[in-house]
């Protein structure tokens, strides 16, 4: 017997709880594994899709937007992409949990396994949630931007019904052909398809051929082309023509055609259109197929068509036997319905339709016997041999009426209408064909199983309808049924309001057929409807257009119409009323609404949004009332109702409704000013801790934000309590991965962030671990990581100090943004393409530079350079090249930041960078490369003065590098260090530098050549006449790639060889450069008439080209003016598009910035500017200064023509440079008028005074410092060209007004900077920041003075009157603390002094005191103003201000006798005393002994620095000499050495005119040959020798 033990199972008790269980490697029981491990944390359990309704198509990320029905396949793989955290887990079973479709939640139940402990696997069932979340996909966006088609399917077909397309509009919506349409527009005899990609058309026209027999043609338009990357811009047009052949036409086949189908009888039938023609002989039910190409070999048309089918009544019916599917082939007798009653004629017709008819029906045939038919074919066929009739189909004479009692329906695709409006018959010919095809699909099954039918939402009314009219209608009648469904639909309704309407139905529907008009596509329809709209509404009855606007926003069927409705009435209330007297009246055509219809329109949009429930529809009720809020706001209009009503709304349990009432919050903020902030503080913190919804927090969050931009510091302060709140709005979004919504909220705190940065200063220790991990965790997408790090950088450029101040920022931020700069790939198209734009800016790696770069400059050296240069020399030694490469990238980057502490450790960093111009990596030795480019910018004259060995000798052997993408760049960073070097330091390298250029001048690839040339040029100019050697190889060389290099590739190439060439003519001189003249100018002229496109980038290179030959022939050039001038006053004449639309309007599917648009919010609206002319336009008006100014005279012909011009650009307010380029045009062009032979004093001056009034219009309301310097610069230069008393009374007054106005904001902004520096969140960082505020300040201030200085030199006491104006502010500027603003007072009234004379001692009251006093003043730059004014007072002011100045003479002294008066920084203001003191000697002496003043004077002298006052004080001297004045000479002529080395020590400094000078020379011969020769040996050697020497060098001695 065999033993067979008994196996016994074993359990274990549960090591946490204690149950029984059976062991495993745990010893826990499944409940205590659960308990302590989840193995689902990390997986979300919400999640965000996001789904595009118009298209219906889900996004999978990052932009890839897939279609995928409900609990499809695809749907579920899509939902499983968008789980982070899934890889780390084994995925057992997916399924979806059934939802409703319209709750917008999908929800997947998930089985997953993960090992927990060793060899212990946890099983775990979850469900996750996914919000389906609306937004709209880029090729939606297009469909609503006009002209932004690509590519265009044009269907045609020549036939004279629309039974074809209304098949074909069927088809392509069962097969979602249409699902890549950005645009389809329904056109007379066909439909327009349209693409934003050329190969959507091409699938479109391969499905057309797949469905229907067609031919095709394609055409294509050049649009644009980009010569830097060799890419063209082409629209592509396929013409698809249809076979003009339908379903139950009569066809006679060519004999040919006939004979190829098997001897077909040529009368047949077409029995079916597919993607061939089906045609059958009903005489013998013999069928066959002609294919496409076959019928376009010989195409036919019909014989007849079914509008000439005639009705007959059916006898009798025979059936022959022969059967062809449904198709029976018989003999059936029939009669004309039309003969009943008037004749018995009958006929026999042989017929497929035997199976179909029966005697007593009617069927609808072709009558051969009565009809006459224009057909060659036909014509050749024995007649006898044909049929009478040919029977076509079974008809019902007693089919209902048609649309009254259809149980389905059709849809149809969403098209423009033709432009033109159809007219009556025509729109009844189109209801005819529906009709007809609507029976066809009726009669015949086969034809309807290629379409989708929808059931009818009036089925129920019809099934009462169709039993009422039973009796009246066929048994037999086809029609089709649906099968009833177990569920039923139940319509509910939360709210049913009745309004009365405002106006007759009669006007609502002729508003809306203007409205239809306005969306046209046709020019034509629209202008028309634009005007009927202006001129007959909006003119003569504004008010009807309003009411019925609001009447049409609420009540339109279709929610495009109400959407439509909405945004006009925002945007005609809100104009300008037609008809006022003035244009500077602002009442708009809201305004003149009687008070009972504006509160109709508000009672109207308040209905709206309360029932509305299409989000896009709601929005724009949303923006409708925001703009009648805001107006209303700000003319004292009340709106009482509004703020209960949206209060209410926002606490309302409809999400809809809150969202609404949030979203106006947003756009008017100042609504909720009034409410106690306690009130405004509970509304937004229940919307943002709303549990469910994410979309009210976010529009909670986005209301809140507007409220503390818009509120008062004392509320904004309450209301920063919240913050907290507002921050935790973006929590969950992390944990859903909603990046969208991540990405929207952290905007908006970039938009408070800049605006009020200190909002920021509690929550920081928040906000920066939120925004830091985002950046630091590479799960999310570049965008979000990129969004959250622009936060950090947004607060540290709105408030800098701040930011340093916070611990461990710059810790934290700078290594991210290094890491960041790690993040790149090592891509072959970096090596192989010929295409060098920049597109990959939105790249990690070039975030984080920027990123690097913004650091340094707004946070300082201090705080950013320490912390990087930790990390870059481990970067630098690291194996990794991204680590290398960033390193090298990151100093390129915080240069200019860090300027001031970097410079002093130069050599250092140049040491450091230097050897990786040798690197094995190319990236590593182009980020080199780019290091020492940068660096030589930023620390330009002190690296290539003291490092350029160095630096040489490492950069240009790379130029010789394998790849030409780093050879290129080694080059351009030569460009970078020759533009800032002196031509002595480059002369030894300069053959070197040469030789490489030379080789990379004959690279193969273009962008190397291009930058060789730029190179060359950049060298050539740098070395001036050092560069002449290389002349004759260079040159030729140039012209060469001019003459021959003329294909449209090359044109980038061509423009820098002529920049190239003109550089180096104006390096070498006009007789160098003569003997190549001719032939470069030819090429100029040949090549500027084969500019043919405006983007030709050769433009802008001529332009300038042209410019330089003209600098460097001079006058020569005058006879060229003729070729030049043309073109070039175009380009300067240029005018960038613009456009004005909608916040939420898609800018970028219609105004790329590919495109060149640029777009700033304004007052809710975007304005653009497309910039991609205004290089251009720039270089022209600049190249207008160089022909002025170097031809003078002789551009006297085109002086009015540029005047123009260029007088309305001083107001171009987009492009800085032409403004800057404009206004320093204008003196050139006065002075070559007022040197030109035929000059006119009259002419010149009308001609200055309707200039002078321009400038002066634009002095007055200029807001930007920079083009202030500008504008004052030409003022007094003109001013000092056209002459004295070339100003009138007006023009004075007016230049007094604006210069007034801007010295009040100086004012202003000079209190605002001293406030900045007093408060207590000043960081001494800041300083640099103010410092630059300032000196730009002080420049315009000083150009400002001298415009004044020439004012008054020009028109002397006239000017008083309006100088009157400007005392107050002077007096202020002259009391200020500011040393600025009181050296500038000062040298206003010393020219005061100076000009007017003793007219000036009207004022004294107001400055000679104080003038007195500031001769001892802190400031030595208010020091020298105060002493130059006491000067002029003696030389100008007469016997009044006598007193004041010999009480002026002690403090003079003592600014001359002060320690340390000889300094620098203090020299010109002692020698300005020394000035003054002689003229008071000299002029006005009469209070005080001069004898006695005379040898302290001497004392004080020499003056050596100060070239303006040396010249009086010599003379003054030479002459008290040469009169042998005893205070000079002294006692026993003991002066005479003190005036020896005076005159020797003035003489070697050269600062004297030549005539002064020359006396002084002599003079000092004259004493010297007086003096014993022991003596004048003695006095000679006591000269310095380096004195002695220049004195001799300049021939005195």
């Amino acid at each position: 017997m065999q033993y067979n033990p008994v196996i016994v199972e074993q359990f274990i008790l549960c090591c946490e709880c204690g149950t029984t269980i059976t062991p495993n490697p745990s010893n826990k029981c499944i409940n205590c594994i659960r308990n302590e491990v989840d193995i689902t944390e990390g997986i979300p359990k919400q999640v965000t899709l996001h789904y595009c309704r118009n298209c219906e198509r889900y996004l999978q990320p990052p932009n890839v937007w897939v279609s995928a029905g409900l609990e499809s396949r695809e749907l579920l793989a899509l939902c499983l992409k968008k789980l982070k955290g899934l890889n780390k887990v084994r995925l057992i079973d997916a399924g979806f949990i059934w939802t409703e479709p319209h709750s917008r939640r999908i929800k997947v139940k998930l089985t997953i396994q993960k090992e927990v402990f060793v060899s212990t696997i946890l099983q775990q069932i979850f469900e996750v949630e996914f919000v389906v979340n609306y937004q709209q996909c880029g090729d939606c966006a297009r469909i609503m931007a006009k002209n932004t088609w690509q590519s265009m399917v044009q269907v045609r077909q020549k036939v004279n019904h629309k039974r074809t397309f209304l098949f074909l509009e069927q088809i392509i919506l069962k097969h979602s052909a249409h699902k890549e349409t950005i645009n389809i527009k329904e056109v007379k005899d066909g439909i327009d398809f349209f693409y934003s990609n050329r190969s959507h058309a091409i699938k479109m026209v391969e499905f057309l051929n797949a469905v229907v027999p067609v031919r095709t043609k394609t055409s294509e338009q050049l649009i644009s082309t980009d010569i830097h990357n060799n890419t063209s811009n082409y629209k592509f047009t396929y013409s698809v023509e249809i076979v003009p052949i339908c379903r139950d036409d009569l066809i006679c086949l060519p004999l040919k055609i006939a004979r190829s189908l098997g001897n077909i009888s040529p009368l047949v039938i077409c029995y079916r259109v597919g993607n061939s023609i089906h045609i059958m002989d009903p005489n013998t039910l013999a069928v066959s197929e002609i294919t496409t190409s076959t019928y376009w070999r010989n195409p036919f048309t019909s014989l007849s068509t079914i509008k000439n089918l005639v009705e007959y009544y059916v006898l009798d019916v025979e059936p022959l036997g022969p059967k062809r599917g449904k198709y029976v082939l018989a003999d059936i007798q029939v009669a004309r319905s039309s003969d009943f009653g008037k004749n018995d004629t009958t006929f026999f017709a042989r017929s497929h339709l035997g199976a179909i008819l029966n005697p007593g029906d009617t069927a609808l045939g072709y009558d051969l016997a009565s009809s006459n038919f224009n057909d060659y074919t036909f014509d050749t066929l024995n007649r006898n041999s044909l049929p009478d009739v040919i029977l076509i189909k079974k008809s019902y004479p007693q089919r209902r009426k048609k649309n009254k009692s259809r149980k389905w329906k059709l849809k149809s695709l969403s098209k423009e209408k033709e432009e033109m409006a159809p007219r009556k018959q025509d729109v009844d010919k189109m209801e005819e064909d529906y009709e007809l095809f609507l029976r066809d699909l009726e009669e015949d099954p086969e034809l309807r199983q290629n379409i989708n039918l929808y059931k009818s939402s009036n089925a129920m009314d019809v099934d009462t309808a169709a039993e009422e009219s039973a009796t009246e209608e066929e048994e037999n009648f086809p029609e089709i049924t649906f099968r009833k469904h177990n569920k039923l639909h139940r319509l509910t309704s939360n709210m049913s309001t009745t309004v009365s309407s405002l106006v007759s139905s009669d006007v609502v529907s002729q508003l809306n057929q203007v409205l239809s008009s306005l969306v046209s596509n046709n020019n034509d329809l629209r202008s028309s409807a634009e005007r009927q709209l202006n001129e007959q509404w909006i003119t003569q009855q504004p008010e009807l257009l309003l009411l019925s606007l609001a009447q049409l926003g609420r009540a339109h069927e279709e929610a495009h119409g109400r959407s439509f409705s909405f945004v006009l009435l925002r945007r005609i209330a809100f104009k300008q009323a037609p008809n006022q007297a003035s244009k500077l009246d602002d009442i708009t055509i809201w305004d003149r609404l009687q008070e009972q219809s504006r509160q109709a329109i508000k009672t109207e949009l308040l209905m709206s949004l309360s029932i509305e429930r299409e989000n896009t529809v709601r929005h724009k009720v949303c923006d409708a009332v925001s703009e009648v809020a805001k107006n209303s706001f700000l003319k004292g209009q009340k709106w009482t109702e509004l703020l209960p009503a949206l209060i209410e709304a926002s606490e309302s349990p409809s999400a809809e409704h809150r969202e609404a009432a949030l979203r106006i919050f947003s756009a008017v903020p100042n609504l909720l000013t009034d409410l106690p902030i306690n009130e405004v503080k509970r509304v937004f913190l229940v919307n943002l801790q709303d549990a469910n919804n994410a979309a009210i927090r976010m529009a909670a969050l986005k209301a809140a934000v507007a409220f503390m931009l818009e509120t008062d510091q004392q509320n904004r302060s309450s209301f920063a309590e919240l913050m907290p709140q507002m921050l935790e709005v973006l929590s969950p979004l992390i944990a859903q991965r909603d990046e969208d919504g991540l990405a929207d909220g952290i905007m908006v705190f970039i938009e408070l962030g800049g605006s009020l940065p200190r909002i920021f200063k509690q929550v920081l220790p928040s906000v920066m671990p939120f925004a830091i991990n985002i950046v630091k965790d590479k799960t999310f997408e570049d965008g979000t990581r990129q969004t959250a790090l622009e936060l950090l950088l947004t607060l540290s450029e709105a408030s800098p100090s701040m930011m340093r101040k916070t611990q461990e920022f710059c810790a934290q931020v700078i290594p991210i943004s290094l890491e960041m700069m790690t993040e790149l790939d090592d891509s072959e198209d970096w090596y192989t393409t010929d295409d060098l734009e920049d597109d990959d800016n939105d790249e990690n790696y070039v975030i984080g530079e920027h990123a690097m770069d913004r650091l340094a400059r707004n946070l300082g050296g201090k705080a950013i350079l320490p912390i990087t240069f930790n990390y870059i020399p481990s970067m630098l030694g690291s194996e990794r090249w991204e680590q290398r490469h960033a390193a090298l990238m990151a100093i390129s980057a915080i240069g200019e930041g860090c300027v001031k502490i970097m410079e002093a450790e130069l050599g250092k960093i140049l040491e450091l960078i230097l050897p990786y111009l040798r690197d094995p990596h190319p990236r590593v030795r182009y980020a080199a490369c780019n290091a020492i480019g940068q660096m030589s910018t930023d620390f330009q004259d002190s690296l290539q003065r003291k490092y350029h060995q160095i630096v040489l000798t490492n950069l240009i052997p790379v130029m010789d590098a394998p790849e030409p993408r780093v050879q290129a760049h080694a080059a351009a960073a030569l460009v970078n260090f020759c533009e800032a070097a002196d031509k002595s330091i480059l002369e030894p390298y300069l053959d070197t530098i040469f030789e490489r250029l030379l080789v990379l001048l004959n690279s193969g690839r273009t962008y190397v050549q291009e930058q060789a040339i730029t190179s060359i040029a950049t060298v050539a100019d740098s070395a001036e006449e050092r560069f002449v050697k290389y002349y004759s190889s260079i040159m030729p060389l140039l012209i060469n790639v001019l003459g021959n290099a003329t294909q449209k590739e090359y044109r980038l190439l061509r423009g820098k060889a002529m920049e190239c060439a003109s550089l180096i003519a104006l390096a070498v001189g006009k007789e160098i450069f003569a003997p190549n003249s001719e032939e470069f100018i030819a090429l100029l002229a040949q090549t500027q008439q084969s500019v043919t496109e405006p983007d030709d980038p050769q433009i802008s290179y001529l332009i300038a080209s042209w410019a330089r030959v003209c600098k460097v022939l001079g006058e020569s050039f005058v006879p060229y003016l003729s070729i030049v001038m043309p073109p070039l006053l175009r380009s300067a004449q240029l005018k960038p598009d613009f456009a004005i639309i909608d916040p939420d309007d898609d800018i970028e599917s219609k105004y790329s910035a590919e495109d060149g648009w640029d777009f700033i919010g304004v007052e809710g609206q975007q304005i653009g500017i497309k910039t991609t002319v205004l290089e251009e336009k720039c270089t022209a008006v600049e190249m207008l200064i160089c022909y002025a100014r170097e031809l003078g005279p002789a551009f006297r012909p085109y002086v009015d023509k540029v005047l123009e011009i260029i007088l309305p650009l001083l107001k171009f307010y987009f492009h800085e440079g032409v403004r800057n380029a404009a206004a320093a045009t204008i003196p050139h062009l006065i002075n070559a008028v007022k040197k030109a032979p035929d000059a006119n004093q009259d002419s010149i001056l009308n001609m200055w005074h309707s200039i002078a009034e321009k400038i002066i219009e634009v002095m007055n309301n200029e807001a930007d410092p920079s083009f202030l310097w500008h504008i004052y610069v030409t003022f007094y230069e003109s001013l000092e060209i056209v002459g004295d008393n070339s100003l009138n009374a007006t023009l004075l007054e007016e230049f007094t007004t604006a210069t007034e106005s801007q010295l009040q904001e100086f004012y202003q902004r000079l209190k605002q900077r001293e406030q900045a520096r007093q408060s207590g969140d000043y960081d001494v960082e800041d300083e640099d920041i103010i410092n630059e505020e300032e000196e730009t300040e002080e420049s315009v201030l000083g150009e400002l003075s001298k415009t004044l200085h020439v004012v008054l030199k020009t028109h002397g006491t006239s000017y008083l009157p309006s100088f009157d104006k400007l005392l107050p502010i002077v007096t202020l500027f002259l009391a200020d603390a500011n040393p600025a603003a009181r050296q500038w007072a000062l040298c206003v009234l010393d020219d005061i002094v100076e000009f007017t004379g003793p007219a000036s001692w009207n004022y004294h009251t107001h400055f000679l005191e104080k003038m007195i006093a500031s001769l001892l003043d802190i400031a030595s730059d208010v020091r020298q103003a105060a002493a130059y004014g006491i000067g002029v007072c003696a030389q100008f002011g007469g016997e009044n201000y006598a007193d004041a100045v010999a009480a002026a003479l002690t403090p003079l002294f003592q600014v001359i006798n002060s320690e340390g008066s000889r300094k620098e920084e203090n020299v010109y203001a002692t020698e300005n005393a020394i000035s003054a003191i002689t003229k008071i000697l000299k002029f006005n002496n009469s209070k005080f002994d001069v004898n006695a003043v005379i040898p302290a004077w001497l004392a004080s002298l020499p003056i050596r620095y100060d070239e303006e006052e040396a010249a009086l004080t010599y003379t003054y001297l030479l002459d008290l000499l040469e009169s042998q004045h005893p205070a000079i000479l002294g006692n026993n002529n003991e002066n005479i050495p003190r005036i020896i080395s005076i005159f020797t020590e003035v003489l070697a400094s050269a600062i004297l005119p030549e005539s002064v000078s020359t006396r002084m020379a002599s003079a000092v011969k004259v004493i010297l040959n007086s003096l014993p020769e022991s003596v004048k040996t003695s006095l000679w050697n006591s000269i310095d020798p380096e004195k002695r020497n220049a004195l001799q060098e300049m021939n005195y001695f």
